[in-house]
């Protein structure tokens, strides 16, 4: 029935699972049913609400995200970054948590889907130094733009781009961010079940 919905919901947005996309995406939401048990990962986990509310959702994110190596802020139950590591194997992906139950399980996902492309630092954002250069830097329901913008600073350099998965956008928020206007983008989304979702992609000139 999961792969039913699987199959039917990302069909609606462009997206084919291979099967072992489709076999990954179900254990992984098998492991957020089974520690949502004891560890609060996700208000609902339903297998039903995994895939409408956060599995589908993200897979509308992934074809934005082309990059060698990619930073997922804040990264809680795994999304976008679990989803992203999965459909992008040749991506580098570090999940940073700075919870310890939620950064545990993320690792035991890493182990039990193979996820070899994935690293998991439980750290605040703020502290965290990576060895390698990074290309993106992603968020979803992290926090304000502004507030993602600048917890990130010490990732930002020439060319990093830091894309944000928003819900309902007002300007003041974007505007609140005080940078060039042509440094920032902004991407409507048509995810099924969704109102309003955007990706708001914002370009470190400097």
């Amino acid at each position: 029935m999961i792969e039913d919905l699987l199959r039917r919901d990302s069909a609606k947005i462009g997206v084919t699972l291979q099967l072992e996309e489709l076999k990954a995406l179900i254990d992984f939401i098998a492991l957020i049913v089974k520690w949502n048990r004891i560890t609060n990962l996700v208000g609902s986990s339903s297998p039903d609400d995994l895939v409408s509310k956060h599995i589908v959702d993200c897979l509308a994110a992934v074809p934005y995200f082309e990059s060698a190596r990619l930073v997922d802020v804040g990264s809680g139950a795994g999304f976008p970054g679990i989803v992203i590591a999965i459909l992008r194997p040749e991506t580098q992906v570090f999940l940073v948590e700075r919870s310890a139950r939620k950064s545990r399980f993320l690792r035991q996902v890493a182990i039990e889907l193979g996820l070899g492309n994935v690293e998991v630092v439980a750290e605040r954002i703020e502290h965290w130094h990576p060895q390698v250069a990074i290309d993106c830097i992603i968020c979803r329901g992290y926090s304000s733009l502004r507030k993602f913008y600048d917890d990130t600073r010490s990732l930002h350099a020439r060319g990093v781009r830091l894309v944000a998965m928003k819900g309902l956008l007002s300007d003041a928020e974007v505007a609140e961010l005080g940078l060039n206007p042509s440094a920032v983008a902004v991407q409507a989304l048509d995810v099924p079940g969704w109102d309003h979702r955007h990706l708001v992609t914002i370009k470190v000139e400097a």
